[in-house]
């Protein structure tokens, strides 16, 4: 093959590549934009140091802070029936954590656990709250510590849901880490990772919920108010143990603040003062 076919096809191949990732990336803006126009906001707005943050606040009474995990919103609250349990007695205010939702994330820095907790910190400034109970889930967890360590003053009390307390060996890092990495993450959430999430979305929602089945009203792509409550996990044991473990490391810097943990698998949760 002469020099001259071989550019020919290296160049059909990189405008053939090029013009796939531009319909991918045409075809996700306008499938974003036709879900925002369907689910609008269902909170309220602030702007925190320059940035934006969605929160839904319900209640009155004494002060809750909902910090949710990954992969869902400050509604995943709403359509578990938290909020509106919590809020029989409470002000409860769930935030949608930066980049989540309908909040800002700015590029130019890492948005860890530290730098999520100083952000709210200054949004419960703004909104006149002071030392709530703030209960955090899963990554959520994370950030709800970052906050009680950084800033003790601000939080009156915690509620640790399935928490992430220590780094820990995950396979899916390896999947998650390029969308994190300048230009290329850009790249990759404007054209295939939206595709690859919605053809993962079945297996993701199957881990989630696994053992029990995934509830059916999710089959059906509804939003219901009560999915239903947790079971125990016959094979969860030694989760909880291991839980058990992270969470008394985890309570030793915190002496000042009255913390309860939880495992989310059917086992009863822990306290300590």
């Amino acid at each position: 093959m002469s020099r001259v076919s071989k550019l020919s096809r290296t160049s059909a191949i990189l405008v053939a590549a090029g013009a796939a990732s531009a319909a991918m990336t045409t075809y996700n803006i306008y499938r974003a934009r036709k879900v925002e126009r369907e689910y609008p906001p269902a909170g309220r707005f602030i702007t925190v140091n320059g940035i934006r943050l969605h929160y839904i606040e319900r209640g009155e009474g004494p002060p809750v802070v909902l910090l949710h995990g990954n992969m869902v919103t400050a509604e995943d609250f709403d359509t578990s029936g938290v909020l509106d349990l919590v809020a029989t007695q409470h002000r409860v205010i769930a935030f949608d954590r930066p980049g989540f939702g309908y909040s800002d994330r700015p590029h130019g820095s890492p948005w860890g656990a530290g730098a999520q907790a100083d952000l709210l910190r200054d949004a419960l400034v703004v909104l006149g709250i002071k030392r709530p109970i703030v209960l955090g889930h899963s990554w959520g967890a994370a950030v709800a510590l970052a906050l009680a360590l950084n800033h003790p003053d601000a939080v009156g009390a915690l509620v640790l849901l399935s928490g992430y307390y220590y780094p820990s060996l995950r396979a899916d890092v390896l999947l998650s880490s390029p969308a994190a990495i300048p230009i290329l993450g850009d790249l990759l959430r404007y054209s295939i990772s939206p595709l690859l999430g919605k053809l993962l979305q079945p297996l993701l929602l199957k881990g989630m919920f696994a053992p029990l089945p995934v509830p059916a009203q999710l089959h059906e792509g509804l939003c219901p108010k009560h999915v239903g409550t947790p079971r125990a996990d016959p094979r969860g044991e030694s989760r909880r143990r291991r839980h058990d473990s992270e969470r008394h490391r985890v309570a030793a810097p915190l002496s000042g603040i009255d913390t309860a943990s939880c495992y989310h698998g059917g086992h009863e949760g822990s306290r300590r003062r």
